[in-house]
């Protein structure tokens, strides 16, 4: 019986324990990721937002207007292998496809804006955006958020990221209000699931654009559900 205990014990102490998101799961120091892209990580807290958004090993995400591709290089690793990653509507297609040209990332693919159209109904695990809301433009906006919603799963999460305004929309500082989005959102028939204020900073007065605050922006911090 003893030696039983002692072995039990053993091949649990040697049992691999699983990383979770919001400690260290990613490799912010992969190849490929550029040094301003580090410097931003402690002021984007990508293993914890990801976390929060229930991103995981396997999934399919789209990474709405993904930039240049901070959250596409980070979102690859946490959906590995057997997940997808699709960088949809980039501002900066031509950069992101020389990009992922140069360092390759098997499970991403990369769609222009009207290109939405050709991903499947109900394909979709979760959809993230960062701080891209609000330059979405209120005449299309409607049938945008009908087209997210569509590629989504039912239970399917959409995550918003955005820098925060006083009220409405902030055109020339490139913000806009939790009210607004919270509205819009659910208006198009999403359920708020769950805010956080991990990306918060009480010091950012809204008083200035988003560019020019970097580091220092008081942002909001949505997950909505399909």
């Amino acid at each position: 019986m003893k030696r039983s205990v002692s072995l039990l014990t053993l091949a649990l102490l040697c049992a691999p324990v699983p990383v979770s998101h919001a400690t260290g799961h990613l490799d912010l120091g992969a190849p490929g990721r550029t040094a301003e892209e580090k410097e931003r990580d402690k002021f984007n807290k990508p293993d914890d937002l990801y976390a929060f958004w229930g991103v995981k090993a396997g999934d399919t995400v789209i990474d709405f207007i993904p930039s240049e591709g901070y959250n596409t290089y980070l979102l690859s690793q946490l959906v590995g292998p057997k997940g997808k990653v699709l960088a949809v509507g980039t501002y900066n297609y031509e950069k992101l496809q020389e990009r992922l040209k140069a360092n390759p990332l098997p499970n991403v693919k990369q769609y222009k804006r009207e290109e939405l159209s050709s991903i499947p109904d109900g394909s979709v695990d979760v959809i993230v955006t960062v701080r891209n809301y609000h330059d979405l433009q209120p005449e299309v906006l409607g049938k945008l958020l009908a087209e997210l919603r569509r590629v989504l799963k039912p239970g399917g999460v959409l995550g918003v990221v955005d820098a925060r305004a006083d009220k409405g929309r902030d055109i020339p500082n490139h913000r806009i209000a939790d009210d607004v989005i919270k509205t819009e959102i659910t208006a198009a028939g999403f359920r708020l699931e769950g805010t956080s204020e991990m990306l918060a900073n009480k010091s950012d007065d809204h008083s200035k654009p988003n560019w020019e605050q970097r580091y220092g922006l008081d942002q909001s911090c949505f997950k909505f559900v399909k």
